[in-house]
């Protein structure tokens, strides 16, 4: 009997394209497009970080807001995929929150 066994080789997954943030006095909305490259397996979450707080968030979804922020105040936002094998490169941005909230 004659067996042959396939190993797939998973690599990180690429970058997230596009990423784009509209700011409001205390949220900030993010939207991207998923990696161009999955390195093999689906991409299972993507990886928020800001500030000091890091969350994860569902990898079917391409957008997410930020809440509870300070207005006029300037946040570092990093996003990467991640999938079972391991974790794709970060993109960050810069951005500051509005100074006045419209009502």
């Amino acid at each position: 009997m004659l067996v042959f066994v396939v190993f797939m080789i998973s690599e990180a997954p690429s970058e997230v394209v596009n990423l784009q943030a509209t700011p409001s006095c205390k949220s900030i909305a993010l939207k991207w497009e998923r990696p161009i490259k999955d390195g093999g397996m689906p991409i299972n979450k993507y990886v928020l970080t800001y500030s000091s707080m890091t969350m994860n968030i569902d990898g079917d979804k391409t957008s997410h807001i930020i809440g509870d922020l300070k207005h006029n105040t300037e946040y570092s936002i990093s996003l990467r995929a991640t999938s079972k094998a391991e974790w794709g490169p970060p993109v960050s941005l810069n951005v500051k929150t509005q100074e006045y909230c419209e009502f």
